[in-house]
């Protein structure tokens, strides 16, 4: 009797359950998204994973559309964590194992993480090629989190061993020179650090950089001894200021602010669905006046340093040499001029200043 009662109790929550897991996914959805995002109507294709925000998919469904996502950045990063979220309960051991590396980085745990994520990086190598293909976009997302570990751990030349290893195509490439530029600095790599600054300006990227970008400059130019250079990041600092203060900074130049910004800009101004181009421009409208106030924050704090080390000789140890002989013949630089008296050297991830002291030997 009690087994009667205890299958008959089982069998209606499993009956429960089916009817609150919500419909099937479409066996069609992983052919219709590809042949919307071959097509280039990647607003036709947001779209589509959109209208799954209720539907129930398998594990090895959600690594099928995953693995397509990657394929394509030009979809969208929010399009992308939203099917990151519908990620089927008990994920698989890689999953589980990246999201408790995530939670040690916000823990401040960083060792514990970083072991985590090389782990994770080293068992991608290992894998067969085909695997290794579809794991690109993972596997870059893995090393910026290493590098991120290894700089909060104080590692700053085996992060930048991480930076330098993420390719331009990665959606957060300018950010990572950004990163890239902070490590280089604490390392005391002053040609990396002022290399990772230019590596942010491409010629495909936003006129302007990151606040901090400029303040990086400042301290090292100031070491360097070099008036001329000084004036002019402190011209070009005021003329984003000025862009700020007036709200005049247009929306087309913030989305260019790293790639993956520029993908959103493909996937707006192509062909598709017109709702979700409406639902498109509301999230990126909404996003771009968020980091304008972030940007304008920042600045009023750059502004306030440069006020206070203009003047200040005693702050600031001179750098002598920048430069590293090996690095200069190295094979796999490649020298290239910039101005009459300046040369840089092109590498994996950006560049690397070579230019020379201005301060009086003492």
């Amino acid at each position: 009797m009690k087994t009667t009662i205890f299958l008959q109790l089982l069998f209606c929550c499993l009956d429960l359950f089916a009817q609150n897991a919500g419909p099937a996914m479409d066996p069609n959805l992983y052919s219709t998204v590809k042949k919307d995002l071959e097509s280039r109507s990647y607003l036709d294709a947001r779209a589509k994973i959109r209208r799954q925000a209720n539907v129930t998919v398998t594990a090895s469904e959600w690594k099928t559309i995953r693995s397509l996502l990657h394929q394509y950045p030009q979809i969208g990063l929010d399009v992308s964590k939203f099917w990151e979220s519908k990620v089927p309960d008990p994920a698989n051991t890689e999953d589980l194992a990246l999201t408790k590396a995530d939670a040690l980085m916000l823990d401040n745990k960083f060792d514990p993480a970083l072991k985590v994520y090389t782990e994770l990086v080293n068992r991608i190598r290992r894998q067969p090629a085909l695997l290794q293909k579809a794991n690109r976009k993972l596997y870059f997302t893995l090393l910026h989190s290493q590098a991120r570990a290894l700089f909060s751990l104080k590692q700053y030349d085996q992060a930048l061993q991480s930076y330098q290893k993420i390719p331009q195509t990665y959606e957060g490439f300018r950010q990572v020179q950004f990163e890239k530029m902070w490590t280089a600095y604490q390392a005391k790599k002053w040609s990396l650090a002022i290399g990772a600054v230019a590596s942010q300006a491409g010629g495909f990227f936003a006129p302007y950089f990151e606040p901090e970008s400029y303040l990086i400059q400042y301290y090292i130019f100031k070491r360097m001894c070099r008036e001329k250079e000084l004036a002019e990041i402190i011209k070009r600092a005021k003329v984003l200021n000025n862009s700020l203060q007036a709200k005049s900074l247009p929306i087309s130049k913030w989305l260019k602010k790293d790639v993956e910004t520029l993908i959103y800009a493909q996937a707006y101004t192509g062909k598709g669905n017109l709702d979700e181009k409406r639902k498109l421009e509301k999230y990126l409208v909404a996003r771009y006046r968020a980091d304008l106030l972030r940007l304008s924050e920042q600045m009023d704090s750059v502004n306030s340093y440069f006020d206070l080390l203009k003047d200040s000789a005693d702050a600031f140890v001179p750098i002598a040499n920048i430069v590293e002989p090996t690095s200069i013949f190295d094979p796999k630089f490649e020298k290239w001029n910039v101005t009459d008296k300046e040369e840089w050297s092109d590498e994996v991830g950006g560049h690397v200043f070579l230019g020379q002291s201005s301060c009086k030997k003492m």
